[in-house]
């Protein structure tokens, strides 16, 4: 939002009014806006009006407010919710947080920092978010939701544990013998078939009905981040028990705050659609790491992962829970969906099927509807993959050195497909993800001239260039960039050893198998052993790790999703 000084008057039932002054939150974001503007009375409120300068931008009259009215998730409060998000995650792209809790903590950066007067956002406050890639939007989500006095549940899968089911709980009427769509789960949850993984319990993390303290919201998050995985959010997208549903694949749908799966089960989000130029916009996404780590990336060609027929991947919001007056608190049901009062929110299941080609196509255009410079084009991929590599230095760091003080080889998974699954030391310190979309990055800034080359409509061409003359012109633009300092790590000795994006891309092979923290920093950087480089390094995984490793190449050689 632009900086600039509004006034808004509130009107109230006894012929009275109050005026309200405060500067415009200044978000990335180029459709989101938001004011911070509170009426001095919470009773008796008939009408809002809202001025920047000579312009009135906001105009309300309403019924006289006596008592706060339910609370829900209506369209006002999902605009809140992207506003909170979109201000939450403006800080500069190359400025990697080690956790979630500097953001939360930050009176300017959190919009509702000690929003309910508990000190629930202190550095002495017990909440300490620190999620994962799949956890970091729902743990996001309930957060806003605790503050604003919203509910929150999901459906998660029944397990035989669920012998004392809430009062909430329910199972999905599809995998028993009953005529309801949904059905209460009075009984023991040992009383249905144990068998089936079909079946599903809703649980409910924040009950707006009782409000919890700081410490039973920790305990909330945290049994929310040890039921809820990246599969959990990436399947049964189409279904009646979905946590996420597919929105459109446009601008005013993928709003801040919408979370993006891709078929290697890594959570995004979107943190803000970025003006760059005068019709030019950048995507940017925010993720977390298994170690806590949360990083901002402006989307390229090879920056985000979409497969057909690699499981359920794309753009997606929240189901939103709501209160049922025979049920209590339920997830909204799909037909429910189709009516929100934002149709930008509402689901679009068609784009479950949409092809890859289009994918790519489609966010292309939504961030330039005009042709682009190619050579400008060309850089930001440079740079974004500049940004991937410097991040994935402070996670191969970390690893290094949490694999020093731990006399235990961290165990390789038994599958190729495991690897992007593990827990523990292995998820947070192994790097196969992303070294897959690292050689993403890497095939995509080879192919950069012929892809030009192939659709040169796209792109705007000097007076009489054709596509072999644009690759040529592309290829010696990106000489010099190859040479140029790329990524500094940390060696075994702790000495510095820098590399430029050239010496990555002779060694991108061995990022086929780099991924393994019983790996020296120099063995996970490409280093030849027995080469000058690598001559500090003292720690290798065992000789069965390496055999398992070679093995798996082919998932990196071919860029393979998982299942």
């Amino acid at each position: 939002a632009d900086e600039g000084v509004c006034e808004a008057r509130f009107g109230y039932a006894d012929g009275t009014s109050t005026v309200s002054a405060a500067s415009a939150i200044v978000v990335r974001d180029e459709l989101t806006r938001g004011f911070v503007l509170t009426p001095e009375r919470r009773s008796g409120l008939v009408s809002a009006r809202v001025r920047l300068g000579d312009k009135v931008i906001a105009c309300r009259s309403m019924k006289p407010v006596t008592a706060l009215a339910p609370k829900a998730w209506d369209a006002h409060a999902e605009a809140i919710f992207s506003l909170w998000i979109a201000r939450l995650f403006t800080f500069p792209v190359d400025d990697v947080k080690d956790t979630l809790k500097p953001l939360l903590r930050s009176a300017s950066q959190n919009l509702l920092y000690n929003h309910l007067g508990l000190g629930e956002d202190d550095e002495r406050s017990p909440l300490a978010l620190g999620p994962d890639c799949a956890d970091m939007p729902l743990a996001l989500r309930a957060y806003f939701a605790w503050k604003l006095g919203l509910p929150f549940g999901i459906d998660r899968p029944w397990r035989p544990e669920d012998d004392a089911p809430k009062p909430d709980a329910f199972v999905d009427a599809s995998t028993v013998d009953t005529p309801d769509a949904r059905t209460i789960n009075a009984g023991s949850a040992h009383d249905l078939d144990a068998g089936s993984t079909k079946k599903r319990v809703f649980e409910l993390f924040v009950d707006p009905t009782t409000p919890a303290d700081a410490l039973v919201m920790q305990a909330s998050l945290t049994r929310l981040s040890t039921l809820v995985s990246a599969g959990d959010l990436r399947l049964e997208t189409g279904s009646e028990t979905s946590i996420l549903y597919p929105v459109a694949l446009r601008r005013a749908s993928l709003k801040p705050g919408a979370p993006y799966v891709d078929p290697y089960s890594h959570v995004s989000m979107v943190a803000a659609w970025e003006r760059v130029g005068v019709d030019h916009t950048r995507l940017v996404v925010a993720d977390a790491q298994p170690n806590g780590m949360v990083a901002l990336h402006r989307y390229v060609d090879g920056r985000l992962v979409y497969r057909t027929g690699f499981g359920v991947s794309g753009f997606r919001w929240y189901r939103p829970t709501v209160r049922d007056e025979d049920k209590g608190f339920v997830p909204a049901s799909s037909l429910s969906l189709l009516g929100r009062p934002d149709p930008d929110l509402r689901p679009d299941y068609s784009e479950i099927r949409r092809p890859e080609a289009s994918f790519f196509e489609r966010i292309e255009t939504l961030q330039d509807p005009h042709p682009r410079d190619p050579v400008e084009a060309y850089r930001e991929l440079h740079d974004a993959t500049i940004e991937a590599l410097r991040t994935r230095e402070r996670v191969v760091h970390q690893g290094f050195l949490a694999r020093l003080a731990s006399p235990l080889e961290v165990p390789l998974p038994t599958t190729a497909s495991l690897l992007f699954h593990g827990l523990g030391a292995w998820e947070a310190y192994a790097t196969p993800c992303r070294d897959l979309k690292l050689l993403g990055l890497l095939r995509a800034i080879t192919s950069f001239p012929e892809k030009v080359a192939s659709n040169p409509a796209r792109y705007l061409l000097e007076p009489g260039e054709d596509g072999p003359r644009v690759r040529s012109r592309l290829e010696k633009a990106r000489e010099p960039w190859w040479d140029e300092p790329g990524v500094t790590y940390k060696r075994s000795d702790d000495a510095e050893t820098i590399l430029s994006l050239r010496a990555i891309l002779l060694r991108r092979a061995a990022f086929e198998a780099a991924y393994n923290p019983n790996d020296c920093p120099e063995l996970r950087w490409g280093a030849a052993l027995g080469s000058d480089e690598a001559r500090a390094c003292v720690q290798r995984a065992s000789e069965a790790q390496r055999a398992k490793m070679e093995s798996y190449r082919g998932w990196f050689k071919e860029g393979y999703g998982c299942e």
